[in-house]
């Protein structure tokens, strides 16, 4: 600058640009009009406020980059200009101001218009949108859920609100599946397939019930093992159910109440030794259980009880082992047998796996006659044996040998006269060689038999076939074996059926069932399985036992004969009309005999 105030001209040229443009990079250009002002020596004063001036467009041209701006611009470009709502503010003491706000609550939209939430003083509050209640804002002291959409946390003191810590989120929560109470399950509102066979329809109730469907399920949260199934059926759509109702379930304990068909039952019970047990079902209901078996154990079943383990005892097949299951106890036990397994009757041994017939063997007695051979009308030497006849009533009774027919080849026939009250009998007592087989109804030797017979009148007609110590007599005194007796007196008589009966001396004791008396073959068995207990047989029906000495199970009979008694079959005819009895088959054996 001169001394006399005018700046000198030191070529300082100054663009000066009217509105400025952004400049890719950063940069500002000048446009429009660009103008050069010469500040020559001496041509004039430059005026402070002009230079301010000339410079103001280029200081307005340039914007300053803030943080804010970049933060708007990164939440519109998320939200797209859409706020979360509910946002929480303090208000007044313990009162939270809400502000407005949607949400998208169990399939529905739920609109708040904002309001104000009183919050629990002196602790800390979960505010949040309630699912169950159609999003409405609420508040608890024990913390959000996952049937809750946090809104934020609140904490108090003293009777105001001293922190809000904002939770919400942009993410929606998913809709919640409402109507549910503890421990349910959702079920469909319309006929929709649930797997491949179930079916719901009631969308009211909370039930199943169209036909063939899915009923109700039923969870135990504190043992989801003791859950159960039930189907409404008798339909297409049932699992093999035929029943108005089906009801399956599986249990840890207790017992199978009344209305369940099947249940399994995986507990582990202290009844019954240790086995687990469930009881037995109600009436005319099934039970289907599921044992923890004890080793070696097996299930056996007990009706309409439940089913229990029973062990099985180590029983090799060595040295006559055999494994044995006692029904009246239900237990299972290991027997031995000498004969390596095999059960040898009398006069038969065993060696390894050879079983042999022994004639020798000196303690059986061993009778048998299939009538094939003899003189047939010589008393004394009828059949094999040497039957001898014994004539009741006089003359007129005979034998003679007859041909059979398959299976009974071999008939020893007696016929009776033709006058009232005339027979006789065929017995091993007349006979010198065999006179008696003993005292049968008291000895301690074990013994069994066989008669095979039939006759040909079932009127007016009296048979005896077993033992007796007075043959040749009607009726036998001292007897034991099958009568049909039309004119007996006692016991009464037999009109149409065969009967047991026992008679010491001349009282005799009708036992058991009857039997149809007919014209077949029958088959007698009389034996003592026991020392004192005997067996009567017709056929195949069930045994008759009886005993002098009071065995279990058997009729005590105070007539069973304990004289020497042997073999007879006899008949008299009551009609005036000859009558026949074919004799075909007699066995004897008895065993323990010390010689």
């Amino acid at each position: 600058m001169k001394a006399d105030g005018r700046i000198k001209d030191s070529g300082l040229r100054i663009q000066d640009s009217a509105p400025l443009r952004p400049e890719r990079g950063g940069g500002f250009r000048k446009s429009l009009l660009t103008r050069w002002i010469l500040l020559a020596p001496g041509s004039w004063l430059l005026n402070p406020v002009l230079l301010l001036l000339l410079l103001t467009p280029a200081l307005h041209a340039q914007q300053v980059s803030t943080q804010t701006q970049a933060t708007v611009r990164l939440n519109v470009k998320y939200v797209q200009g859409v706020g979360i709502g509910y946002a929480p503010t303090a208000g007044a003491g313990l009162t939270l101001n809400l502000a407005s706000g949607t949400a998208f609550c169990s399939g529905a939209i739920a609109n708040y218009a904002g309001g104000t939430l009183a919050v629990t003083n002196n602790t800390t509050n979960y505010v949040y949108l309630d699912t169950a209640a159609s999003c409405v804002p609420a508040s608890n002291t024990t913390g959000f859920t996952s049937a809750t959409v946090p809104i934020g946390t609140v904490v108090t003191l003293t009777g105001a609100i001293t922190t809000i810590t904002d939770q919400r989120s942009m993410f929606n929560y998913p809709p919640a599946i409402s109507g549910l109470t503890t421990n349910t399950v959702p079920k469909a509102t319309s006929a929709t397939a649930i797997g491949n066979s179930l079916y719901g329809d009631d969308a009211t109730t909370g039930t199943y019930t169209g036909t063939g469907g899915f009923s109700a399920l039923s969870f135990n949260s504190t043992d989801p093992h003791d859950s159960n199934v039930s189907f409404t059926g008798g339909a297409s759509g049932d699992p093999g159910v035929t029943a108005s109702t089906f009801k399956l379930g599986i249990k840890t304990g207790g017992v199978v109440a009344a209305g369940w068909n099947w249940y399994v039952d995986a507990s582990a019970q202290t009844t019954n030794a240790g086995l687990p047990y469930v009881g037995a079902p109600a009436a005319n209901k099934s039970a289907f259980k599921v044992l923890e078996l004890a080793a070696h154990a097996v299930p056996v079943g007990f009706g309409t009880s439940a089913p229990q383990a029973k062990v099985v005892p180590d029983c090799t097949d060595t040295g006559g082992n055999h494994l044995n299951y006692t029904q009246s106890s239900d237990a299972f036990s290991c027997g031995t047998s000498s004969t390596g397994g095999v059960s040898a009757g009398s006069m038969i041994g065993v060696s390894g796996s050879t079983v042999s017939f022994n004639p020798l063997d000196t303690t059986v007695l061993s009778v048998r006659d299939d009538f094939c051979g003899g003189v047939s009308a010589t008393s004394g030497s009828l059949g094999e044996q040497g039957w001898g006849l014994s004539l009741i009533g006089a003359t007129g009774t005979a034998v003679s040998h007859v041909v059979g027919a398959t299976p009974n080849l071999c008939i020893l026939r007696l016929t009776t006269s033709a006058t009232t009250a005339r027979g006789g009998d065929i017995n091993l007592g007349t006979n010198v060689e065999v006179t008696s087989l003993g005292a049968l109804g008291n000895t301690t030797n074990l013994w069994d038999s066989k008669f095979v017979f039939s006759m040909s009148a079932t009127a007016q007609t009296s048979v005896y076939v077993g033992f007796t110590g007075t043959f040749g007599s009607y009726p036998p005194s001292n007897f034991i074996g099958l009568r049909f007796d039309t004119s007996a007196t006692s016991p009464a008589a037999d009109t149409t059926d065969f009967r047991f009966v026992t008679c010491k001396t001349t009282t005799c004791v009708a036992h058991g069932t009857t039997y149809t008396a007919d014209t077949n073959f029958h088959t007698v068995r009389i034996r003592q399985s026991v020392a004192g207990t005997f067996g009567l047989t017709l056929d195949a029906n069930a045994e008759i036992c009886l005993n002098s000495g009071g065995t279990a199970g058997c009729t005590t009979d105070a007539q069973i004969p304990t004289g020497t008694l042997t073999a007879i079959f006899e008949q008299v005819q009551q009609s005036g009309v000859s009558q026949t009895m074919d004799i075909d088959f007699f066995a004897f054996i008895m065993t323990g005999l010390a010689r």
